[in-house]
C-alpha cells in the first residue's frame, strides 16, 4: 500500500467469497476457466473519492512490467473504474468499502493490479501481484524420505513438455516453488 488510508486489502478469485482460505490465498487461477479477480479495500476517510482506477500488467518472472502489450493480454481496455462504493454502517469514524471486478487476462504469465486515484495515475494506492497459470507441462515430482531435514528438503522433478513444444526450454526455464 502506498497510501495509510486504505486497508484490508484482498484480491481473490470470483466465486470463493464464502471461503474465508480461499480469500486469503496467494490469487491464482488456470487460464481458460473464465475466472475473474475480485479486489475489495476499505478506504480510511471521511471524504470519499468518487471512484478509483484500475490497470492489469503483465509482468516477468521477477515481477517487472513487461514489454508485452495490452491488447496481448486483454480485450478491454486497460482502465477499469469501480463505482461500487459503500459507505459503512458502523457509528463512529466514518470509512468507505471498496469493490471491483477485474475482466479476465487472455494469456498465462505474473501479473501486477495497480490501484490509483481516478484521473491520477501518479497517485497509486496499492499493487497487488497475482498469477495466471496455463497447463503445459507435466512434472513429475519425487520426494526422497532421506532428504528431509528439520528445515530443508530436496526435490528431485522430471518436467515433460509436449512433443509440439515450439522451443527448447531448458534456456527460459526458472522453477520456483510455492507452498
Amino acid at each position: 500500500a502506498y497510501s495509510n488510508k486504505v486497508r484490508t486489502i484482498q484480491l481473490y478469485v470470483e466465486g470463493v467469497e464464502d471461503d474465508e482460505k480461499q480469500v486469503l490465498n496467494f490469487p491464482t487461477y488456470e487460464l481458460g476457466l473464465n475466472k475473474k479477480l475480485v479486489v475489495e479495500f476499505d478506504w480510511m476517510d471521511e471524504l470519499p473519492i468518487e471512484s478509483f482506477q484500475f490497470k492489469v500488467f503483465h509482468c516477468t518472472h521477477d515481477w517487472e512490467i513487461s514489454p508485452t502489450l495490452n491488447q496481448d493480454y486483454l480485450n478491454e481496455y486497460n482502465e477499469f473504474i469501480s463505482y461500487d462504493i459503500e459507505p459503512s454502517s458502523t457509528r463512529g469514524f466514518q470509512y468507505y468499502h471498496c469493490k471491483a471486478i477485474l475482466p479476465s487476462v487472455t494469456i498465462s504469465g505474473n501479473f501486477l493490479l495497480v490501484v490509483y486515484h481516478t484521473n491520477n495515475e501518479d497517485h497509486k494506492i496499492f499493487t497487488k501481484k497475482f498469477l495466471v497459470t496455463q497447463n503445459l507441462a507435466s512434472i513429475k515430482l519425487q520426494q526422497d524420505a532421506n532428504t528431509i531435514y528439520h528445515d530443508k528438503q530436496a526435490f528431485a522433478f522430471d518436467i515433460n513438455f509436449p512433443d509440439y513444444f515450439p522451443f527448447d526450454f531448458t534456456d527460459f526455464i526458472s522453477v520456483y516453488i510455492r507452498k
